[in-house]
Order: structure tokens, then C-alpha cells, then sequence
């Protein structure tokens, strides 16, 4: 089947299962628009592929928004994302190292679901500026949600009025790439609101980029491991897959 016929296949859904769109939040897009945008990315692309971008969109708001292509199945995916308790046994594996050495300023130090609200996951932070050394604790709702097509997992948060992030918030969509029965087309996008606007005009774009969206190759790659862990242990397993190398950075 053709890139042309998956991608009417798709706008068909969007169109059918519209009424269905009231459970994502108003700040996700809709699949039909996710998948217009990874076709349009990724459609000419071979291999492994990841493709990242940060920018300031004024109201102290930055956003994150990538696109990669990477082995997996859909199926896997869901199952992954939709297990918050096995979250810290496979995200946290090199996630605060940086590609080129050192480590970022803004460590992950913990990743725990709630032991009271079953979509919650609470994350500790390290904060390492010169001179300031600071760890915090916030909490994220997640939610999965899975359609015929595709599976989409955002995560939000709203701090208090002592944090340096008024909000954040994000979700990350995932498709079978076309006519590549264990691809997958992803993308995601993720946007912050910092409280200070002089904190907000002083980060320089080079930390922001580094600190916010390096990283996501580490997740990609630690995704990759996990997937390749729960086939082998599965009991219906005809095969046997090799870990995905590393993507350029």
C-alpha cells in the first residue's frame, strides 16, 4: 500500500472517530494534523531519524517539537507508555550524561508512580547552576490514549507560585510507519511556561537546546532497549530482535 493511500486511510479516521477528540486536551494536536506532519518529515527518510527544535514563542513560553523514526510496533509502544510503574526501570538510564560528555545542569533523579492516583508519575529533579545546588519534586499527569491508528501519551503539570515553571505540559504520538511493519513514525511536542520573564529572556539558546532536547536521545535509545526486553520475555515471542544502534545526534 502506498504513502498516498496510508495518509487517506489516516484522514478518513480523523474524520470518522472525530467525535472521540473531546478526551485528548485542547493543547494536543488532532491525528490527522500529527500525521500530515511526520508524513511530510519523514515520508523521504531511510533509517533511524531524529529531528528536534526549541524556540521561544513569547508569553515566557518555550516549546520543544521533534520527529523521529525508530524500530518498534505499535502494539509495544502502548504497553510501554502505558506502564508509569516500569517508567523509572528503564528512562533513567544515562539521562542526565550528556553525548558529549559532562553532565546537564537539570537532572532527572527519580521517576515514581503515585502510590495514590494510578496516572500520576512524580519526578525528582536536581537543579545545578554555579552556586545554587536545589532539588524539587513535581507531578505529572499522564494519560494514553490509543485509536485504531495511533497512540498518543501526554503528560501535564501545574506548579505553584514558588516554581520557575508556571506550567508544562506535552504529548508524544506514535504511528506505524508506512509500509514497515515494525517502524514507527513519532512526534512529539512539548511546551514550558517559565514564571520569571528575566529568567525566561537570560536562558541562552544554546542551554535551552542542550538541556531540553539532547536528552531525547537517550530517551529514544533507553525506549529502544525496553522494547527489545519485553519481546524477548513475552510468551508469544517468534523471534528475537538486536538493539537498536545508536542514532547520530
Amino acid at each position: 500500500m502506498g504513502t498516498s493511500k496510508i495518509q487517506k486511510i489516516i484522514l478518513f479516521f480523523g474524520f470518522v472517530l472525530g467525535p472521540l477528540s473531546f478526551c485528548l486536551p485542547s493543547w494536543v494536536s488532532s491525528e490527522t494534523e500529527i500525521y500530515q506532519k511526520l508524513n511530510s518529515e519523514l515520508s523521504k527518510k531511510n533509517g533511524d531519524y531524529l529531528k528536534r527544535t526549541v524556540r521561544r514563542l513569547g508569553k515566557k513560553t518555550i516549546e520543544l517539537e521533534g520527529f523521529a523514526a525508530i524500530n518498534g510496533t505499535l502494539e509495544v509502544f502502548s504497553k510501554v507508555a502505558g506502564d508509569l510503574k516500569g517508567y523509572r526501570n528503564w528512562a533513567l538510564t544515562g539521562i542526565n550524561q550528556k553525548p558529549t560528555g559532562g553532565m546537564y545542569l537539570l537532572k532527572i533523579l527519580d521517576l515514581r508512580q503515585s502510590p495514590t492516583i494510578h496516572n500520576q508519575i512524580i519526578a525528582k529533579f536536581g537543579l545545578s547552576f554555579p552556586g545554587i545546588q536545589h532539588t524539587f519534586e513535581r507531578a505529572f499527569t499522564i494519560n494514553n490514549f490509543r485509536t485504531t491508528q495511533s497512540t498518543t501519551v501526554t503528560c501535564e503539570n501545574t506548579a505553584g507560585h514558588h516554581s520557575l515553571l508556571s506550567s508544562l505540559n506535552g504529548f508524544i504520538t506514535a504511528f506505524p510507519a508506512p509500509q514497515q511493519s515494525e517502524r514507527l513514525w513519532v512526534y512529539f511536542k512539548g511546551r514550558a511556561q517559565i514564571t520569571s520573564w528575566l529568567l525566561y529572556e537570560a536562558l541562552p539558546e544554546k542551554l535551552l537546546s542542550t538541556e531540553s532536547s539532547e536528552r531525547i536521545q537517550t530517551v529514544l535509545d533507553n525506549y529502544g532497549n525496553e522494547e527489545v526486553r519485553k519481546l524477548t520475555s513475552g510468551p508469544k515471542l517468534n523471534r528475537i530482535k538486536t538493539p537498536q544502534k545508536k542514532r547520530k545526534r
